[in-house]
């Protein structure tokens, strides 16, 4: 189950939102251009605007396993019992076809409902990174202006370059001084799109809780 988060959860990092800033304010390179350098991964791990973000998700991940911890255990023990019984009977499959059947079934919607609540946290972390961003592309800007920059270039995109060229302390400095206060949302506020084919119930399922609480009513 961790897999599941954790990957789902990672594709909505920080880097896509400067990068977006960085290349902005960016020329194509043509010669005498003044070209710098800045380290996406150093701002994501030490600029306090993204550490918030980042604790806030961490915390929202930590209450998702233990959400689902227990029924993540029961799966995992009905798997070994199954496992089991088919070794007892020779390693074959055979008189067992219902059981292995039901129990993929289970496994496959524990697995998309974890999915589905990784996907809302993964939409909460970016409307809290877009609130830094806009703030962010501002300061690059002034950077660029006050060093008479013509291209800003992002670090992982960089195979090599020399420390003066390098902007990243300078900018952490100035996002840091604007003390940007993030306001996380709640993941439960928003809404995954379910494809056609998935079915009716699995539209049930993935309503969010006030809209099943007035069909109740």
């Amino acid at each position: 189950m961790s897999n599941i988060i954790l990957k789902t959860c990672a594709g909505c990092g920080v880097a896509g939102f400067v990068l977006a800033a960085a290349m902005a304010y960016g020329t194509v390179p043509v010669n005498n251009s003044a070209v710098a350098v800045l380290d996406l991964d150093r701002v994501q791990q030490e600029a306090d605007a993204y550490e918030k973000v980042k604790t806030e998700t961490e915390k929202h991940v930590s209450a998702l396993k233990a959400r689902f911890i227990d029924e993540e255990t029961a799966l995992t023990q009905k798997g070994v019992e199954l496992k089991k019984k088919i070794d007892a009977a020779g390693g074959k499959t055979a008189g067992f076809e219902k059981e292995i059947q039901k129990f993929n079934q289970e496994l496959i919607e524990f697995q998309r409902k974890v999915r589905f609540q990784s996907e809302l946290i993964a939409r909460a972390k970016n409307a809290a990174i877009a609130q830094v961003s806009p703030i962010a592309q501002s300061l690059l800007k002034e950077i660029s202006q006050k060093k008479g920059l013509s291209i800003i270039l992002p670090r992982p995109y960089v195979t090599y370059h020399t420390p003066n060229v390098d902007i990243t302390d300078d900018f952490i400095k100035l996002l840091d001084d604007k003390n940007i206060q993030v306001n996380y949302p709640d993941p439960a506020q928003f809404t995954v799109p379910v494809v056609a084919n998935q079915g009716a119930s699995q539209k049930a399922t993935e309503q969010k809780p006030e809209e099943k609480s007035a069909e109740s009513k």
